[in-house]
């Protein structure tokens, strides 16, 4: 099967008997609905549409469908084995989390409180989407925070991608941005790159505040966001200080903007270059610059001057090796390279 399952409407591979099968009865209930298979080491969180002897269909998404292969799980947790179908239609309507390592799964029950809140969850507004998307591109999703009616207490762990008047759009996943209304007033606590939790108290806003993760720091002896002190009577080689300062500062816009963003090497992208986006994270000896959705400009801060701090708008221009950055007014419709980048992944 390819990585969606063939439909009627679609020029894809023919089905098999039991595709054909499983099809039909999610046609009888979700006639939209998009339907995928699972990727190795995939994580899929949502409720169970139903089961048989061949499959198990769960929605992750309002109109998103991803079709587990039986014969690809562990014992189901129905409180019977595989072959006692008759119990399987109790697991329908269950909130489970399948995880895979390769291509085995396993299924565990879930706390369906997220479920019900992402499933109510209504799209934003045409302005907040379009900000969002050209940060984090356009495949993810841009949503309202929780209404009232919800009813749940929620609390939101992400990165702040941009903040306007009264509002702050936060990414919360790789494929999903939430938008708060937090008022003039407290939008201006709070600038993009922050790492931030916002707490809901049935669906009405509790408080904003910044947290540190530290996941995003490695070990302890990893170098510090700001050049921190280290343990005393450790030296460390210099050259190896700069190696682990840039694996840190990859691994924080990694795991900000996806593993799939692209690292450049400033010196490494032609002559005299000039670059143009946001500060997005601050290591001993690097500053990362993301000029575009997913590409991403790491400068040696030994090379620059001028008032750097992450979530600034800046241009880093540079000249015989060196560079100088002026912060410039955030363009509201995109962020773009200055210069064509074209050059080999940073190291």
């Amino acid at each position: 099967m390819a990585d969606q399952i063939a439909t009627p409407t679609e020029n894809a591979p023919v089905l098999t008997t039991e595709q054909k099968r499983m099809m039909k009865k999610i046609r009888e209930v979700m006639p939209e609905g998009k339907v995928f298979e699972p990727k190795p080491n995939g994580r899929y969180y949502g409720e169970v549409l139903f089961a048989n002897k061949d499959y198990l269909v769960q929605q992750v998404g309002s109109n998103t469908l991803v079709a587990h292969p039986r014969d690809q799980l562990g014992e189901l947790p129905v409180g019977t084995d595989k072959g006692a179908e008759r119990n399987l239609a109790k697991f329908s309507g269950s909130v489970i989390d399948v995880n895979y390592e390769g291509t085995s799964g396993a299924v565990a029950i879930s706390n369906p409180e997220r479920w019900i809140e992402r499933m109510a969850r209504t799209p934003a507004n045409d302005m907040a989407t379009a900000v969002a998307r050209s940060h984090l591109g356009q495949n993810v999703g841009v949503f309202n925070a929780p209404s009232p009616a919800v009813g749940l207490s929620t609390r939101y762990e992400g990165i702040v991608v941009a903040v306007n008047d009264n509002q702050l759009i936060q990414r919360i996943d790789s494929r999903t941005a939430l938008v708060h209304d937090v008022g003039p007033e407290m939008v201006k606590q709070f600038g993009a790159g922050q790492q931030v939790a916002v707490q809901y108290e049935q669906g009405n806003l509790g408080k904003v505040e910044t947290i540190e993760k530290d996941r995003t720091r490695g070990r302890d002896t990893a170098p510090r966001e700001h050049g921190g002190e280290r343990s005393k009577g450790r030296v460390q080689d210099p050259e190896a200080a700069r190696r682990s300062s840039f694996f840190h500062a990859r691994k924080i816009v990694r795991d900000t903007y996806g593993s799939d963003l692209k690292i450049y090497d400033a010196a490494k992208v032609g002559q005299d270059p000039k670059f143009t986006g946001t500060v997005v994270a601050m290591t001993e000896h690097h500053v990362m610059q993301r000029i575009s959705a997913n590409k991403v400009i790491a400068h040696e801060r030994s090379a620059l001057s001028g008032d750097l701090k992450r979530g600034a708008f800046v241009e880093i221009a540079y000249a015989q090796g060196r560079a100088a950055a002026v912060e410039r007014e955030v363009r509201r419709d995109r962020q773009a390279p200055s210069r064509s980048v074209g050059q080999g992944v940073s190291r």
